[in-house]
């Protein structure tokens, strides 16, 4: 051990046992100067009880010169250690060598830097008057904090004589307080800290102080209320009146407290219930029941008191525990205790997945008129660099069919986004996201055969948050907010569903103007906005501020792939649509090629000839991919080569491709609707045409049979009646001038001339007799 100024240690000497401080060295007389500061405990003696002597029978003498107000310091005060001794510094290494002796450390409690650690300074010209009582100590104890002085001094007098004699005429203070200040550098170390006044040991506010009804206790504190006040003058005996909180009354609220459940009551019924199972005990017999009697006025506490004890006796942070759930206090309550981009190796290694309902109704892309309700939207955060890599929206949900899509579009890159929307979808991320190695989700698309499949396949990690925890994936929930916030204030049929007063929600479904596809390039252009703009000075180390990184998500994404600590891997085309989007059944027909009743092409297709074989030699089927958000493409597996073939719409199909799938078969289900209704209509004009038919039919046989009974002559032949019914139907030709001459009707034309005419007579006489 080294020998320093304000070194301790522990010696097992005999005759010198104890803790001591080292005060001075002097190396060139071998000894140094140290001051005991504890004593070690005594070992019991064998040969019996000792007796009892003046030390351990404590004086009922109470002490002179001490007030009623620090009469309790003085009793409970510790005791000096101002004694130097000078030990030899050889006898010293001895004891080490000896294992009698070893250093040890001596730390200070926490209420010594209650008024913090800084260093005070005094001239000799300050007013010790005007100082506080600590900076009085120091400014009195100035010479013994100079480790030089107070060592210059020991070595030259080999005493505290001249030092105290200076700190007594700095402090006007007695010899007594300045030894009892020496005594707690001792004890404490010669720092500034170790003169700090002790006022948490002065029993002030907050410390018990029972009236219990013993010998000596202490009465009940208070004035004396009017009544004990009028008797008082008159010399009657005063009226009883509510008992003061006892020891006893104390530990009974606290264990009938105890026994409530958690979250306690409000304060009323919590007060009843612990007068029940605590202050109850009086019972009457009725039945065999027992029924609990009323209690004795002034035998049980008052609310007040009972509210006293739990608030003076139960810590704070105890009793904000038990005023709420354990999940409730974790979630919104408790401190931070970490990051979510604690243990991610880098930018694309953990992703978070989130749905959430849109605060904003839509209208439907087959008819505007048509509010289809909050759309479902599912945002896909990369967790180390809080950057949106991908999102999904949907009419269903949460499922892990609508998840795996919003995974499809994070991994798919924009290129494909874009084509699919027909829009730009990029996110501002540079380079483009591949698919993560760790995936946390909900527990509801945790716990599905698909999602299992989906991680064997392409996860090597997949968690989830348990149930009622979001802020163990509070990230993805901020979005969430974020996104909420972004479209609330300035999108037509948007409102904010966290308002707890029904008048300041705003939705207003009527207002709905945007379609799912609309909504889809909003949320993709305020998106790439937050992962250009969100300020992430937070997240930027030296490193980081040194490379002129730009504070964003995206800032963070682009700096972790420069700096290679990125996480990238690369995945087939085949795996990813295979095990992300929904599967279905195309058609190989004579006509095309067919999903959900819409006709696809692509140009493999037409070079194979698929359509034509088909026809010849009857159609097929084969397992098709389809990505919800969009109708105008699905994928298929290239069953003649390598890799995966993209299907288009065909113009001739009778989809547009701006509508989602949910529209397309809430489309469907509307027109199956009135199914009945058009085969109703259809069969009434069916009757209808009949009808009328029938009229013709048979007032074509009435004109057919007069017609018969008035001509009895001479009949023209089929080939005569033929031509003479084609003159009829051929226009007049057009009198070209006054010296073309019109030629001569013939007999055929005379006789139609009169038919014609006689005809004609016939309908006007019909018309005439009708009206």
């Amino acid at each position: 051990m080294e020998l320093m100024h304000n070194a301790t240690f522990l010696l097992n000497a005999p005759g010198l046992e104890g803790v001591y401080r080292v005060l001075a060295v002097d190396n060139d007389c071998g000894v140094a100067g140290c001051v005991k500061i504890d004593e070690l405990p005594k070992v019991p003696s064998d040969t019996g009880k000792e007796k009892p002597g003046p030390e351990a029978r404590p004086s009922e003498k109470k002490p002179t010169g001490q007030t009623k107000a620090n009469r309790r310091l003085f009793l409970s005060a510790a005791p000096h250690r101002a004694r130097l001794t000078w030990l030899p510094i050889a006898t010293l290494e001895l004891f080490e060598s000896e294992a009698q002796l070893k250093e040890v450390d001596i730390e200070l409690q926490g209420s010594f830097y209650s008024g913090g650690q800084e260093l005070l300074a005094f001239d000799d010209s300050v007013d010790v008057r005007t100082l506080s009582p600590f900076e009085a100590r120091v400014f009195c104890m100035k010479d013994f904090l100079n480790p030089a002085a107070l060592q210059e001094s020991l070595l030259d007098t080999r005493s505290l004589s001249s030092l105290v004699s200076k700190a007594m005429a700095r402090g006007k203070r007695g010899k007594v307080g300045i030894y009892k200040l020496i005594s707690l550098l001792c004890r404490n170390g010669f720092c500034q800290a170790a003169l700090r006044t002790r006022e948490d040991r002065q029993g002030g506010a907050g410390k018990p102080r029972p009236c219990d009804a013993i010998e000596g206790g202490r009465k009940k504190p208070g004035k004396l209320n009017t009544a004990q006040t009028i008797a008082k003058a008159y010399g009657e005996e005063p009226p009883k009146v509510q008992p003061a909180i006892s020891s006893e009354w104390e530990s009974r609220i606290l264990a009938a407290d105890a026994r409530l459940p958690t979250p306690k009551p409000k304060m009323k019924t919590r007060c009843d219930s612990i007068i029940r199972i605590g202050f109850t005990t009086r019972y009457k017999q009725v039945d065999g029941k027992l029924i609990e009697q009323p209690h004795a006025q002034f035998s049980i506490p008052t609310n007040r008191q009972i509210c006293r004890v739990l608030r003076k006796r139960i810590p704070e942070l105890e009793a904000l525990i038990r005023s709420t759930t354990k999940g409730h206090y974790d979630r919104n309550i408790r401190g931070l205790v970490g990051r979510s981009w604690a243990g991610v190796a880098g930018p694309g290694h953990t992703w978070a997945i989130d749905s959430g309902v849109g605060d904003i109704y839509l209208v439907s892309s087959v008819n505007r008129a048509w509010i289809i309700g909050r759309p479902v939207v599912y945002i896909v955060v990369d967790v180390w660099s809080t950057a949106i890599v991908g999102f999904y929206v949907c009419l269903r949900g949460p499922s892990w069919d609508m998840a795996s899509q919003a995974l499809f579009a994070a991994a798919a890159g924009s290129e494909t986004m874009s084509g699919i929307y027909g829009f730009d979808c990029s996110l501002g991320l540079s380079p483009e996201p591949t698919l993560c190695f760790s995936l946390l989700c909900d527990r509801g698309e945790y716990l599905s055969k698909a999602a299992r499949q989906f991680a064997a396949a392409l996860i090597q990690d997949l968690a989830y948050a348990a149930p009622y925890r979001p802020d163990w994936k509070g990230i993805v929930e901020v979005i969430h907010r974020i996104e909420k916030d972004m479209i609330v204030p300035w999108i037509p049929g948007a409102g904010d569903a966290r308002m707890k007063e029904l008048e300041r929600r705003g939705f207003r479904p009527n207002d709905a103007v945007m379609t799912v596809q609309e909504f889809v390039a909003v949320l993709a252009v305020e998106f790439k906005t937050y992962n250009l703009t969100a300020d992430r000075n937070h997240r930027l180390d030296p490193a980081m501020k040194m490379a002129g990184i730009h504070p964003s998500p995206s800032g963070l994404w682009n700096w972790g792939h420069h700096e290679k600590i990125a996480n990238r891997r690369k995945v087939s085309e085949l795996e990813l649509y295979t095990h992300s989007l929904p599967m279905g059944l195309a058609s190989i027909t004579g006509r095309g090629i067919k999903f959900n009743g819409r006709e696809y092409e692509c140009q493999q297709a037409k070079d194979e000839h698929w359509t034509t074989m088909a026809k010849n030699f009857g159609k097929s089927v084969l397992n098709a991919r389809h990505f919800g958000g969009s109708t105008s493409k699905i994928w298929t597996p290239n069953p003649t080569g390598p890799g995966v073939l993209r299907f288009n719409l065909s113009q001739t199909t009778t989809a547009s491709g701006f509508e989602t799938d949910d529209e397309m078969l809430d489309s469907n289900a509307f027109h199956l609707l009135s199914k009945n209704d058009r085969d109703y209509a259809r069969m009434v004009t069916r009757l209808q045409a009949r009808v009328q038919a029938d009229e013709i039919i048979a007032l074509a046989k009435e004109r057919t049979r007069e017609a018969k009974e008035r001509d009895r002559g001479a009949k023209p032949t089929m080939t005569d009646a033929r031509r003479l019914e084609n003159d009829m139907m051929e226009p007049t030709a057009p009198n070209v001038g006054p010296e073309q001459i019109r030629p001569e009707p013939d007999d055929v034309d005379e006789l139609y001339a009169r038919l014609e005419e006689e005809a004609r007579r016939r309908m006007e006489a019909e018309e005439t007799a009708g009206g």
